[in-house]
């Protein structure tokens, strides 16, 4: 007989569903989170002008943005035609350049940066240009006599006629060093030259003041894509003969522990009325001033443009 019929609930007491969805979805929610957040806090690369304000005081001269898929440090994007966000922070760095010199005129441009690979090429020979395109009388020079990058991106590397042929006195007239370049008419190209076993030997003579110098009464500008400054001392050699150092950080490639050590090369003066460039910024405010430029919504990074999507559908609903 039954004594007591069984009683209990319907449904199953383990496991839980909605339990295990609620922590299934703040564990979904929470990960992404921590992950970013762990990213972002092992990442010590400079990440935007405010890094770079917070550990120097080294005036920023601009910014030039990343670039479309597929330039290179080699390419060339500037010219009169183009109103591209790149073409344009190169207008507002020539502008910059000609505040710099209302006391004393700067004439001799050299750019410099810590670590390779920072686009010291890629902006030189675009501003070059650009200054070029405003009628004047430019001059590119190679002086990184090391890695000869500037000679072998315009393939140049076997040319003969450069500087270094100059500074140990196999040419002996400046005009058979100089290379007409292609570009532009105003603008013309010093290669590198055959490499030298004592690049700094050659940069301590005399004889480099001296064309510097003669090259002064032939242009209005001349650019120079030197050495990375914290590598060897090349550049630090070269400065004495220059009128503004540029010094070119990208962004997320140098580390912020070393903008201490180039606040010590400004605060030292071993680079003379030195400026900082920010090299390959993703992302720029809406408005104007130095480094500030126009984005379209085209032009903005994928993550930017999905966020600001977000924001307004967000604004729609309230």
């Amino acid at each position: 007989r039954v004594v007591e019929r069984p009683f209990g609930d319907r449904h199953p007491i383990a496991p839980r569903t909605q339990v295990t969805m609620l922590v299934a979805l703040m564990l979904g929610l929470m990960i992404p989170f921590v992950v970013f957040f762990l990213r972002r806090f092992f990442d010590t690369t400079v990440h935007g002008r405010r890094d770079v304000e917070k550990f120097t005081t080294i005036p920023i001269l601009g910014e030039v943005p990343h670039g479309q898929p597929g330039t290179g440090e080699s390419e060339i994007i500037v010219s009169k035609q183009n109103d591209d966000v790149l073409t344009e922070a190169f207008r507002m760095l020539r502008t910059n350049i000609s505040f710099m010199s209302i006391d004393n005129p700067v004439q001799v441009i050299m750019f410099t940066s810590s670590v390779p690979h920072s686009g010291k090429t890629f902006i030189s020979t675009n501003l070059a240009l650009m200054l070029a395109s405003s009628n004047k009388r430019v001059l590119l020079i190679d002086l990184d006599l090391r890695r000869r990058t500037l000679t072998k991106q315009m393939e140049q590397r076997n040319n003969r006629r450069g500087m270094t042929s100059l500074l140990t006195g196999k040419i002996d007239s400046l005009a058979e060093a100089i290379s007409k370049s292609n570009i532009n008419d105003k603008l013309d190209i010093i290669y590198a030259g055959p490499q030298p076993p004592n690049p700094a030997e050659l940069l301590m003579s005399k004889r480099i003041e001296n064309i510097i110098e003669e090259l002064r009464t032939m242009y209005d500008y001349i650019i120079i894509d030197s050495v990375p400054a914290m590598a060897v001392a090349d550049a630090l050699i070269a400065d004495r003969f220059v009128d503004l150092s540029v010094f070119v950080i990208r962004q997320g490639k140098l580390d912020r522990n070393l903008l201490p050590d180039i606040e010590l090369l400004n605060s030292e003066k071993k680079l003379h009325n030195m400026s900082v460039i920010l090299n390959n910024v993703t992302y720029a405010k809406h408005g104007y001033g130095y480094g500030y430029g126009y984005y379209s919504d085209e032009e903005l990074p994928k993550r930017v443009r999905m966020w600001h999507k977000f924001k307004k559908l967000f604004k729609k609903r309230k």
